[in-house]
């Protein structure tokens, strides 16, 4: 969500998955992002999860549905194909441009040094961290983003923006852009 910069509208939880609704801010579309939840770390998900999905699609009127799951079932995965229905899964992300994860990137430092340290530094002196010598875990999460996004390695950016997205709901700061 983060990432696509959608609007975090609501949060429902069932016992076999959480569904966030979310509104993209350049456009009238309703999103509802399903995440799968199991107690079975190995769970998989199925032609069952894709046609519930659909029918609340259809209940409820959104423009748009994005599934996440562990793993996906190959007949799974061939009916949100079919349905054009997004996955995320272990094993596969969408495309997303490492310019965009970046500006994400950016944006989560940003916030996090604001309500950890009061304000976000512009250059390294400026650092609360930096200057009294402490290593600061946001600072080098954002060093560590910019070696990766220099060098093109999308992969390591989203998994500094999952650090980033942690951090923030660890430290109970208030979702950004209404929501992650």
């Amino acid at each position: 969500m983060a990432v696509q910069n959608y609007k975090f509208e609501a949060r429902k939880k069932s016992d076999q998955w959480v569904d966030f609704t979310a509104s993209d801010p350049n456009s009238t579309e309703k999103i509802l992002l399903r995440l799968i939840e199991s107690k079975q770390a190995a769970t998989v998900v199925g032609v069952d999860a894709v046609r519930k999905i659909l029918e609340t699609m259809q209940k409820r009127q959104f423009d748009k549905v994005i599934l996440v799951g562990r793993q996906f079932t190959d007949a799974a995965q061939e009916e949100m194909v079919e349905k054009k229905i997004q996955r995320i899964s272990e094993d596969y992300m969408p495309p997303v441009l490492p310019e965009r994860l970046y500006l994400t990137i950016n944006e989560y430092v940003d916030k996090l040094c604001k309500a950890t340290c009061g304000k976000a530094p512009q250059e390294e002196a400026e650092c609360s961290g930096f200057s009294r010598g402490a290593k600061c875990e946001i600072r080098t999460i954002s060093d560590n983003a910019a070696f990766h996004f220099e060098r093109g390695w999308a992969p390591l950016l989203r998994n500094d923006l999952r650090q980033l997205v942690s951090m923030q709901q660890q430290t109970k700061i208030p979702q950004f852009r209404g929501g992650s």
